[in-house]
């Protein structure tokens, strides 16, 4: 199985993606799980776990590359965790059979919500971000309770990266 996972969004964005990129690990140990990250995110992919590929999405002409290596996989799954243009454009070149999105993205643009085949009724408001993003999963059989995000235990992170991390769980448990 081949999961492709999209979260062009900002770095804290992607750091509270990881519980369901870890849950998805859990749940499908054997499946390749393709993660799209933009550039911004570039400093702390060393810490992001349970994933097999990453992509860097750098708005330019280099976006070439991570567009044609999207399209020419054919994933099995799309998770669209930012539902903008750009993630719409790269979860219809996936090829998925099933391609995933919060059901806002329909409010967004009716033409943009065709390119989902499944639309989860979950908003972002309400609920926490990290809950949110799980409730994305449910599409391919996970139903998970939250966690805190997940990072590897890595030497390399730099101390601003490191409390970006640690930063996101307590706000993460304040929250729960």
């Amino acid at each position: 199985m081949k999961i492709l996972l999209l979260q062009l969004k900002r770095i804290g964005d992607l750091i509270l993606t990881t519980p369901a990129i870890a849950v998805l690990r859990k749940n499908f140990p054997d499946a390749h799980i393709t993660l799209a990250v933009s550039n911004e995110c570039a400093e702390l992919l060393p810490a992001i776990s349970n994933v097999d590929r990453v992509l860097l999405a750098r708005r330019n002409l280099r976006d070439v590359a991570m567009v044609s290596s999207v399209a020419g996989k054919s994933f099995d799954y799309c998770i669209d965790f930012t539902r903008n243009d750009r993630s719409a454009f790269l979860t219809l070149l996936s090829g998925a059979r099933r391609r995933v999105a919060s059901y806002r993205v329909r409010e967004q643009s009716k033409t943009r919500a065709k390119v989902y085949t499944d639309l989860v009724g979950v908003r972002v408001r309400d609920m926490h971000t990290i809950d949110y993003n799980l409730a994305l999963l449910e599409p391919l059989g996970v139903h998970a309770a939250s966690s805190a995000p997940q990072q590897k235990n890595c030497g390399t992170l730099r101390d601003g990266q490191r409390s970006l991390i640690t930063s996101a769980k307590t706000t993460n448990s304040i929250l729960s």
